[in-house]
């Protein structure tokens, strides 16, 4: 092959290493550009994804009953399907239910609507690639909290456009949220931050046209 394209650094490196390809290149996953709602936040701490243990819910209800005992008002929302009867009985056993909302899938419109009001956007988990989820939140100016799984501190760079804490580090999950809780200024600029970052970096025009003058490259 004249070339091979991978998502992630990391990714890339793989395929150099075990498939013997001399000339890979990172696109990373497009984000389509939509009119995002108006920022109205509140105190939300908002995961969407998967309820289950490697996408790191478990170590979000962990994390964010140190969160509650800090920050009364806030209320936390886990969004999507999965293990719902494990989450209830964690949450029941950390003192936390009364506090959590477990709305299950949501589609484009609810999710909007989730990250135009959120506080912040958390994806704590264990392994990742280029996670679509966090590049939406990140379009629609909600600060985010990620592990460093996969290319997630390429996109946030932390304390730039979020905060990027070790995965499963359950300590520094419920510190960096909280922080964010309690700095509207830093909040701030963590929102105008990740807008710029998706709009320059991962719209689906960049990357299409980034796409396609390397095809017409590599077919001269």
């Amino acid at each position: 092959a004249a070339a091979a394209f991978a998502l992630t650094d990391e990714s890339a490196h793989w395929l150099r290493a075990r498939c013997q390809l001399a000339r890979v290149e990172v696109f990373p996953n497009p984000v389509a550009a939509r009119a995002a709602l108006p920022r109205v936040p509140g105190r939300d701490v908002v995961f969407i994804g998967r309820l289950e243990a490697k996408k790191g819910g478990f170590d979000l209800l962990h994390a964010f009953a140190r969160v509650a005992a800090a920050s009364s008002a806030a209320p936390l929302v886990l969004a999507g399907e999965g293990e719902r009867g494990a989450v209830l009985a964690l949450a029941s056993e950390l003192g936390i239910l009364a506090r959590l909302s477990l709305p299950g899938w949501v589609d484009a419109a609810q999710k909007a609507h989730l990250l135009a009001t959120a506080a912040v956007f958390v994806l704590p988990s264990h392994h990742e690639q280029m996670p679509m989820s966090l590049l939406e939140a990140m379009a629609a100016g909600t600060p985010v909290v990620a592990s460093n799984a996969g290319a997630i501190p390429r996109i946030v760079q932390h304390e730039h456009c979020g905060f990027v804490i070790p995965a499963k580090d359950i300590g520094a999950l419920a510190a960096a949220i909280i922080r964010i809780l309690e700095d509207n200024v830093l909040a701030d600029s963590f929102s105008r931050c990740g807008r710029e970052r998706v709009a320059s970096d991962f719209k689906v025009e960049t990357v299409l046209v980034r796409l396609r003058r390397r095809y017409e490259e590599l077919a001269v």
